[in-house]
This record gives structure tokens, sequence and C-alpha cells, in this order.
């Protein structure tokens, strides 16, 4: 099993974007998917300021709450977790869903 100690070292998360989200990022996450690697501890946050540079008006939007984007943990939305300071781990897949409505 491989060490989750986050407090050295490097680790690297998955970063999925869905829908029309794509068409406002650039660079990798454009595609789909992106990895993004970070140093030591760190959180949902860090995550979303590492895709900033490629992705500046998503990240403005997941910052602000404007949208009512999900951001999710593996699966979890992280309202129902630590919000944007949940912590992120080596392997973690953090993604991001626009709205879904029915009716």
């Amino acid at each position: 099993m491989a060490d989750n100690d986050q407090s050295s070292g490097e680790i690297v998360v998955l970063v999925k974007v869905f829908g029309g989200l794509r068409e406002i990022t650039g660079g990798e996450l454009a595609k789909g998917t992106a990895t993004v690697r970070l140093s030591g501890e760190a959180s949902v946050s860090d995550v979303i300021g590492a895709i900033a540079a490629q992705a500046p008006m998503l990240a403005e939007r997941i910052r602000s709450g404007s949208g009512y984007l999900n951001v999710l943990l593996n699966g979890r939305n992280v309202r129902f977790l630590a919000g944007m300071d949940t912590a992120v781990f080596d392997g973690a897949t953090v993604s991001i869903l626009p709205p879904i409505g029915g009716g």
C-alpha cells in the first residue's frame, strides 16, 4: 500500500471538468482532465489555485460560488466535507461539474 504521508514530497491529483465548463478552460483541462502536482499538505482550494493559470474563469466561478458548481473529491461533494479546505491526497480525483437540473 502506498504511503499517504502528505507532510513531505509531492502529491498528484487528477482534475476532471465536465460539460460546458470545458469551454471556459484551457490547456489540458479543455480536453476534460489534467493532473496537478502539489507539494506537502494540500486542500481542494490549493488544487483550484493550481488550475487557475489555465482556467482563470473556472477558478473564479468556483471561488465566488457563482453558477452553483459542484466540486467533488473522489465522488463526494466537498460542501458536505470541509468545503474548499477539504484535504486532498496523492491519487485523489477532484471533479468539477456544472449544475444539473431536471423536471
